[in-house]
């Protein structure tokens, strides 16, 4: 695909905290299975990677830093400090 917004988000706006959120889908549905929220977060990692000969060519993994998640009803708040 040529969504660039994840990288475009770590190099051109590093220091501007994302929030979002995440859904990931059950296999070969379109349904909802679950879905991640982020709030206060920084991309500080992330990697694309092409296998062309597989099931899935291209996969892209990436590391969210946030502040506050939550996943169906687990949230968790990391304490940071004020800048």
């Amino acid at each position: 695909t040529e969504d660039t917004s994840v990288i475009e988000s770590m190099v051109n706006n590093q220091y501007k905290p994302l929030s979002g959120n995440i859904v990931f889908k059950k296999g070969e549905e379109d349904a909802k299975m679950k879905e991640l929220s982020f709030e206060d977060s920084y991309i500080i990692q992330y990697n694309e990677g092409i296998a062309v000969n597989d099931n899935t060519p291209m996969t892209l993994s990436f590391v969210i830093s946030a502040r506050k998640l939550k996943i169906g009803n687990a949230e968790h708040i990391n304490d940071w400090p004020k800048a």
